[in-house]
């Protein structure tokens, strides 16, 4: 009789292992890596495929932004990173939607082994008045605590 309660309880253990951190347990997570050769490879890989690849990845998606402000959280699970990454939105919107999709299709960057979760943060604006196209959207990406913050303005 023992067993079957058991069971569910590891069945149960082993699921909440195996799903992602929220972006917030993502943040905390990668604050808590103080490794030099995890700084290098985030300055000197990440951040520059980010730059390549990150605008964009935002331009085909900015048709399906709505006036005003937008941030799109996310968590990319880079463990199988360069073949593939799993990206978890935090808060679906047909924007992240889309930029889900697209960064799911990008070949990543093959991490350090201590790192698995990249929490991302997209924020985009776009301008209530003038010209409504993908230049005029004010964007600005952020990686937790490493410095991929990059900003566009008119």
């Amino acid at each position: 009789m023992r067993t079957w309660p058991t069971l569910l309880g590891m069945l149960f253990v082993a699921v909440c292992k195996a799903s992602p951190p929220t972006y917030d347990e993502a943040v905390k997570l990668s604050e808590n890596i103080d490794n030099v050769r995890t700084k290098e490879w985030v300055e000197s890989v990440l951040k520059p495929f980010s730059n390549h690849h990150m605008e964009a990845v935002l331009h085909l998606c900015v048709d399906l932004l709505s006036e005003g402000s937008t941030a799109a959280r996310f968590v990319v699970d880079v463990q199988a990173a360069p073949k593939s990454v799993l990206v978890h939105d935090d808060a679906p919107t047909p924007f992240s939607d889309c930029l889900k999709g697209k960064l799911q299709a990008l070949e990543w960057p093959k991490p350090p082994k201590d790192i698995r979760y990249l929490p991302i943060v997209i924020n985009a604006h776009r301008p209530k008045d003038g010209p409504q196209n993908a230049d005029d959207v004010i964007i600005s990406i952020t990686g937790s605590n490493t410095p991929l913050e990059r900003t566009r303005e008119e």
